[in-house]
């Protein structure tokens, strides 16, 4: 882990994660269906090794909303598809679509082989970056499926960005904040739509920073998705 001490500022381009609008994706792998153990949600397609980390995303996600009083209300099928997807023509490793309550997560070769957000392949084992994927989806489907629903989208992007940070053990997470982004006080005007569309891991690593140092987090987090706080709303 040493050398990603060294990385600096990293140009990161494209989206990590889906929104929470509806999309097109590949179509599912017609293979193995398992429950998560830990809740009803179900994985299908993909390897025994896939399932098992999109699982243990989804229970964290599951586990860090559920710490602020946010449960899941009902269970989400998670769909492991052939490929990368397509999200307004740009690929992305994992999408939420709201029509049918369904997670797509490309298979993890595919995430670490074309090439997209791959500083974020490199800069954490596969296993963590995947299942990290899974976290961040899987919040935005449990909101979704709570009726919370904010109408500031950088609010929906910045609740999941936490989650899928906090679904990396601490010391690996450190390292991939440091070779993003000096790890420093970071303020909510410095989270933004632009800084989502130009660098979404710097914007995730804002989001941990200013997060992780706040006196009562779960209320904040609270007062996003009720829309009680808002962020400074910067798009260009």
């Amino acid at each position: 882990m040493a050398v990603l001490r060294k990385l600096r500022r990293l140009s990161l381009q494209g989206l990590l994660t889906a929104a929470l609008l509806p999309v097109l994706a590949d179509a599912a792998l017609p293979q193995t269906t398992e429950h998560c153990a830990a809740n009803n949600w179900t994985v299908t397609g993909g390897t025994a090794a896939e399932r098992r980390l999109i699982c243990e995303g989804v229970e964290k996600a599951e586990a860090l909303l559920g710490s602020c009083g946010i449960r899941s209300s009902e269970p989400v099928d998670l769909v492991v598809a052939r490929s990368l997807l397509d999200f307004c023509g740009s690929k992305a490793h994992a999408l939420f679509d709201s029509r049918d309550m369904t997670i797509s997560i490309a298979p993890m070769d595919a995430c670490i082989s074309e090439g997209i957000e791959k500083g974020y392949f490199d800069l954490l084992s596969p296993e963590l970056a995947y299942r990290s994927i899974a976290a961040h989806e899987a919040t935005h489907a449990i909101l979704h499926a709570k009726g919370i629903r904010p109408k500031q989208w950088v609010g929906n992007e910045y609740v999941a960005a936490v989650i899928q940070f906090a679904a990396i053990p601490p010391e690996e997470r450190y390292d991939l904040i440091e070779a993003l982004m000096e790890p420093r006080p970071v303020s909510a005007q410095e989270i933004n739509g632009v800084i989502y569309g130009v660098a979404p891991l710097i914007f995730g690593a804002r989001s941990w920073l200013h997060y992780f140092a706040l006196p009562d987090p779960c209320g904040f987090l609270n007062d996003v998705l009720s829309g009680a706080f808002t962020f400074v709303d910067i798009r260009h």
